[in-house]
C-alpha cells in the first residue's frame, strides 16, 4: 500500500474521486492494490481516508530515510600497501638507465633478471618510456608529482 502511495505521489495524473478511489484521469484506469496481493479477479477501490493516510506515511518515511541515510558513516578507503615491484617502480629516479635500475634492484634485494622483467612490463604499459637505447624515463613519478600538486592545492 505504501508502494502504491508513492507511486501515486510521483504521477500528477492520478485523481481521487469518492464514489470509486483513485483513477489515473489519463487511462481511466481504476488503482488498486491487487499487484500487492497478487488477485487480480477483481478490483479494489482506495478510499479516500486510506489514499491520504498512504501519502501522509510515505511523506514521513521519506524524509525519515533520508535522515538515517545521512547520518551513516562515510567509508574512508583503506590505505593499500605497495608490493615490491611497485616500491621498486617509485624508487626508480624520473630519468635512468640500466646500471642505474640494477643499484636499485640490488638495494631492495631484487634479482637483476627479476628487475629487467619488471622494467620491460614497465615499458610496455607505459608507467616508464624508453627514450633510447638504455635511456628511460619514469612517467609514474610525474602523475604521482602530478596528484600531490592537486592534493595541496
Amino acid at each position: 500500500m505504501i508502494f502504491s502511495a508513492l507511486r501515486i505521489m510521483e504521477m500528477r495524473h492520478i485523481k481521487y474521486d469518492k464514489n470509486i478511489g483513485a483513477f489515473d484521469s489519463t487511462t481511466g484506469e481504476i488503482l488498486s492494490n491487487s499487484c500487492q496481493t497478487g488477485d487480480t479477479s477483481h478490483k479494489l477501490i482506495c478510499e479516500e481516508r486510506d489514499f491520504q493516510a498512504s501519502l501522509s506515511m510515505v511523506k514521513v518515511l521519506v524524509k525519515h530515510s533520508s535522515k538515517v541515510f545521512g547520518e551513516l558513516p562515510q567509508e574512508e578507503p583503506k590505505p593499500s600497501r605497495m608490493n615490491k615491484k611497485e616500491k621498486f617502480l617509485y624508487a626508480l629516479p624520473h630519468t635512468f638507465n640500466r646500471q642505474k635500475y640494477l643499484e636499485v634492484a640490488k638495494s631492495m634485494s631484487i634479482p637483476a633478471k627479476t628487475a629487467e622483467g619488471y622494467i620491460a612490463n614497465f615499458v610496455k604499459s607505459g608507467l616508464i618510456h624508453r627514450e633510447a637505447h638504455d635511456q628511460y624515463m619514469n612517467t609514474s613519478l610525474e602523475e604521482s608529482q602530478d596528484s600531490k600538486e592537486i592534493k595541496e592545492e
